[in-house]
This record gives C-alpha cells, sequence and structure tokens, in this order.
C-alpha cells in the first residue's frame, strides 16, 4: 500500500471517530513510527502530532521540535502553552527569533521547571550582550536570584562579579554573602594562576617552534643534477650563479638556500665542516658573512 496515497484519506475519518484516549494514543503511535522510518508522507500532520506529543508523550516532544521541519512555529506554540511546555516553549521561541522571550520565560520558571544553570547556558549560547544585561536586570529584582547567579557567574568571562556586587541594590539581603564573595576572590585568582601559567607555555612553544623553524631554514635545500635533466629549466635556474665561482647553476649539483643564494655542490664543499657534507652547513656562507661584517 502506498501510504502517501492513502495517509490523507485515512487520518481525516480517523480524526472524525477518534474521541477517546486510546484512539488519540494509536494515532500518536502510528505517526510516531511514520517518523522514525523517515517517511515525508505523514509531514501535513507534524501540527497534530506536536499536539499528541505534547498531551501523551512529553519525552519526544522535544526531539521532534528540534528534529522536525513541517510543523508551524506559532501552532507549536500555541499547543507547548496550552499543556505547559516550558522548555519547548523556551526552544520554540529562540527559533522564531526572540531570544529575550525565551530568556524571560526560563527566569520566570527557576525553581519549577528551570534553573538559574539554564539561563547561564541560554545565554552563553546567545552570545549577546544584550541578554546577559536583561539576565542581570531581572535577577537583581530577587535577593534569591542574585544569589543564584553569584554562585555560578565566577566562570563567566561576559560577567564581571564585581560590577555585579556593586548593581545589587542598598538593603537587599544576600543569604551568605560573604562565603560567596570569598569563594569568587577564589575563582578569580585560580583563573588568573591559570591564565598566567598558559601565557608562559605559549611563549615557550614560540620560542621553541621560532628557533626549530629558523634552524631548518639555515639548512640548504640538496638539488641533484637528475632534477635539472628531467625537469624543464625555467628562466630563474639559467640565470642563477654559484655565489663562490660565479658559474651557472644548471646540469650540476646545486645547494640552494632559503635566501635564494645557490652553491655548486663540489665548490661548497671547501667550506664543509671537517668530516661533514656540504649540506650540513648551517646557514648561507654569503648572508652569515654580511651579518658578520654588519656586526
Amino acid at each position: 500500500m502506498q501510504v502517501s496515497s492513502h495517509l490523507p484519506r485515512l487520518f481525516r475519518n480517523w480524526r472524525k471517530k477518534s474521541a477517546s484516549v486510546d484512539a488519540q494514543r494509536t494515532l500518536l503511535q502510528y505517526l510516531h513510527k511514520l517518523y522514525q522510518t523517515g517517511l515525508a508522507a505523514a509531514a501535513e500532520f507534524a501540527d497534530l502530532q506536536v499536539s499528541l506529543y505534547a498531551e501523551f508523550d512529553r519525552k519526544h516532544l522535544m526531539p521532534f521540535l528540534v528534529g522536525s521541519h513541517h510543523y508551524h512555529l506559532d501552532t507549536a506554540l500555541k499547543t507547548c502553552k496550552r499543556f505547559r511546555c516550558v522548555r519547548e516553549n523556551v526552544y520554540i521561541l529562540n527559533r522564531m527569533g526572540n531570544p529575550e522571550a525565551a530568556l524571560s520565560m526560563i527566569l520566570n520558571h527557576i525553581d519549577n521547571e528551570m534553573s538559574i544553570e539554564d539561563a547561564l547556558e541560554f545565554v552563553k549560547e546567545q552570545r549577546d550582550k544584550d541578554l546577559w544585561e536583561f539576565l542581570i536586570e531581572h535577577s537583581l529584582q530577587s535577593p534569591s536570584l542574585v544569589s543564584q547567579l553569584l554562585d555560578h557567574v565566577g566562570g563567566v568571562d561576559a560577567v564581571n562579579p564585581l560590577q555585579l556586587l556593586e548593581r545589587i541594590p542598598p538593603g537587599m539581603h544576600i543569604p551568605h554573602l560573604r562565603d560567596k564573595v570569598i569563594r569568587i576572590i577564589a575563582d578569580y585568582r585560580t583563573q588568573l594562576t591559570l591564565c598566567s601559567g598558559a601565557s608562559q607555555i605559549l611563549r615557550r612553544d614560540c620560542v621553541a617552534l621560532s628557533a626549530r623553524y629558523l634552524s631548518q631554514a639555515q639548512v640548504g635545500i640538496h638539488v641533484g643534477a637528475r632534477y635539472f635533466q628531467e625537469e624543464a629549466v625555467n628562466f630563474l635556474h639559467c640565470n642563477m650563479k654559484c655565489s663562490i665561482c660565479l658559474g651557472a647553476l644548471c646540469q650540476k649539483e646545486v645547494v640552494i638556500f632559503y635566501c635564494a643564494h645557490g652553491y655548486h655542490l663540489d665548490c661548497l664543499s671547501e667550506f664543509a665542516p671537517s668530516g661533514g657534507q656540504s649540506t650540513s652547513l648551517k646557514g648561507c656562507i654569503v648572508c652569515n658573512a654580511t651579518v658578520g661584517r654588519s656586526r
């Protein structure tokens, strides 16, 4: 049977007759199986599926809202409000481009279905300074929210704990404020220590990598005579000359440094350390001589 051809008529007839809870659950199971198999035939019933999930199977509602794009956002929002699905409401509001309303809903349901951790995580994901300001302004209206915010704000880069403390209204009683301030200062010192240590490690790595790069750059590149025979010699090769004998570099084994000075291998052997190879020289002879004179 072709599901796509029979599904609309089947569901229209079923919805007319299915007033019982059992029929509703059976309908939801059928739609859920279709969604799991990836069939798009039930796409036009996505709004109905949202309603059935909200009423009978709340645990599958959020995965469906995240994974499906066939339902209407405004209809889903009304459904979630009707069945008081707070987290799903927050998700839909944010998806509709209204993060401030989503954050407001989180804050209005703290100590119920949401927590201050949910609010902080939501604001972190948005990366919006205005949302941080909205969160702080809303929290300053309640000693309980200020207390919870102080417990978690120490590790948040976007919020300065000292500025938050300065904005607490005079006379507002914050439970265990002294302990919270001590913990914030301790966290701040820990962050400074970690940043200082990471900075030192980074500087050492930069120095080590720079020294390694310089050491490798000072070593010449050996180019065999076969290269000139097998590869087409371009204008640059033909015009390059040995910096010792001033002869053309073509047709001989050469050593070329990153400074663009080149040498015949046999010419360079005179300057190689005793028992060493010409390619083991550290640095170009001409450049080293120039640096020596400049000193």
